[in-house]
């Protein structure tokens, strides 16, 4: 599968990004969680955090399945990766906030 020059670097550095603050967030979530939840919002947000996340594989899936002879295909290639590590980032954002939310009561959310 042709590629442009950086493209592995930016993965496996952004991919690194993300791992770290996900698990510094559940470090946090580990050793000072608070009683009182509000699962609404944490269900909206792993719905959401789901939704992302297909949508990263199926169009990574569309990266792997570009024809290699096709004139532009390392900046196809290139650009469908990105976009599928920016849909992973936005996933695992999602899900962090759900995470984030559990440990606060529901009064605290909906303060005005």
């Amino acid at each position: 599968m042709p590629m442009e020059q950086e493209t592995m670097t930016f993965l496996i550095n952004g991919i690194g990004a993300v791992i770290v603050i996900f698990f510094l967030t559940v470090m946090y979530l580990l050793f000072f969680f608070r009683k009182g939840r509000s699962f609404r919002w944490v269900y909206g947000m792993v719905l959401a955090f789901i939704f992302f996340l297909v949508i990263s594989i199926l169009n990574l899936k569309e990266a792997i399945g570009i024809d290699y002879k096709h004139p532009m295909a390392s900046e196809e290639i290139t650009y469908r990766l990105g976009l599928s590590g920016l849909l992973f980032s936005a996933s695992l954002l999602f899900l962090l906030v759900g995470l984030l939310l559990i440990p606060y009561p529901k009064a605290k959310l909906h303060k005005k």
